[in-house]
């Protein structure tokens, strides 16, 4: 036997609730400036500061795949020139045996 809890009026529940808070220390010149962004872009300054973070975030994963392409580049360039110094040595030796 089940009994289904009526709710009374209210908002919906949603799948995905906003229900962490967090309180944050800012200047207020840092409080404008996200009072002049949500105003500006007709969002709530819930949203600046999310919008905010995934920006930041987009921004070092651009930063990480740029290091990572530059550092499997000088991987490349090191791997050519430890090939390179390898035939050097293998021709010096070659001369000095035909001497």
């Amino acid at each position: 036997m089940s009994r289904e809890v009526k709710r009374g009026p209210g908002r919906p529940p949603v799948d995905n609730p906003r229900n962490r808070q967090h309180i944050i220390s800012m200047r207020k010149d840092e409080e404008e400036l996200c009072y002049y962004l949500a105003d500006r872009l007709g969002i709530s300054r819930t949203q600046v500061l999310i919008d905010g973070m995934k920006a930041l975030k987009e921004d070092l994963d651009m930063r990480d795949m740029i290091f990572a392409e530059r550092d499997k580049q000088e991987e490349k360039a090191r791997r050519r020139n430890e090939r390179k110094e390898k035939r050097k040595q293998k021709e010096a030796n070659r001369k000095t045996v035909d001497r």
